[in-house]
């Protein structure tokens, strides 16, 4: 198996497997960066699911509280 891409025309980060025919990204730096979004898109859903059980809690003790203040 050889290690020798062959780079693709129409753009500097893409090279072909000559053995595979498949054509790979070298573009490490936009990988990293992509993973970094990921990231951040993980926790901005993991922020938005606690705000959302919390408010969902907040809702439940209202709810408690109402029915303490009739039955007393």
């Amino acid at each position: 198996m050889s290690k020798e891409y062959v780079k693709v025309k129409e753009d500097k980060n893409l090279v072909r497997d000559p053995n595979s025919k498949a054509i790979l990204n070298t573009n490490i730096e936009g990988l990293a960066a992509y993973k970094r979004r990921k990231l951040t898109y993980a926790k901005i859903n993991k922020i938005d699911q606690l705000e959302d059980k919390v408010k969902n809690i907040e809702s439940k003790i209202d709810e408690v509280l109402t029915t303490l203040k009739k039955v007393l």
